[in-house]
């Protein structure tokens, strides 16, 4: 099965950058589409547009769109499982789900009914700060053009779910410094009050 690499800072400074394979060569490449009103990244091999994806724009909860020639072939949701916030891929009418609880190492998984379908890691000796997607796709259901279409869907999920997960990281690191901040003494001693 594939294993992709990704780098980190794709998210960050990068407007277009490659997905690479095991042995570092480039496959397919990711074009962020600046100003487009659903932050729509674009996966490309060589000039082939193979994906599209996408935020939805009007919905209650955020919810990712992967989409190859204008028709949606998944989403990622946030659903209330067992009381609990998780990210499900809904691909086909069926149903994965995200294992986030090993976010803290950078690392989760994608599974249905149990079964792993994706890892995705960062690895700790690596210091070029990519994260590891292992795409395990059963190839007794998937062949040929179909088998491709599956790997680079589930591909799709996990980038989308790096980028779902960092933002969120980026949200609790600023309520953490705001907390911090309201928490700081407000007492001005003598010697330092302005004359």
């Amino acid at each position: 099965m594939p294993i992709y690499r990704i780098k980190e800072k794709f998210w960050f400074w990068d407007s277009d950058f490659f997905v690479q394979d095991e042995k570092g060569h480039n496959l397919y490449k990711l074009n962020r589409v600046w100003f487009s009103p659903n932050q729509s990244i674009v996966l490309k091999e060589e000039n082939d547009e193979l994906l599209v994806i996408r935020k939805r724009i009007f919905s209650f909860k955020p919810c990712y769109q992967i989409v190859r020639n204008d028709k949606v072939l998944a989403e990622i949701k946030e659903k209330t499982i067992w009381f609990q916030q998780k990210h499900v891929l809904e691909l086909a009418d069926v149903e994965y789900v995200v294992d986030e609880s090993k976010w803290k190492k950078k690392m989760f998984s994608i599974k249905h009914q149990g079964v792993e379908v994706a890892h995705v890691n960062k690895k700790m000796l690596d210091m070029s700060g990519s994260f590891w997607v292992d795409v395990k796709v059963d190839p007794t259901y998937y062949e040929g053009e179909a088998m491709k279409e599956m790997c680079l869907t589930v591909l799709a999920a996990c980038i989308i779910m790096i980028q779902v997960l960092h933002a969120h990281d980026r949200q609790v690191l600023k309520k953490e410094q705001k907390d911090a901040v309201s928490k700081m003494p407000l007492q001005v001693m003598k010697d330092e009050a302005p004359k």
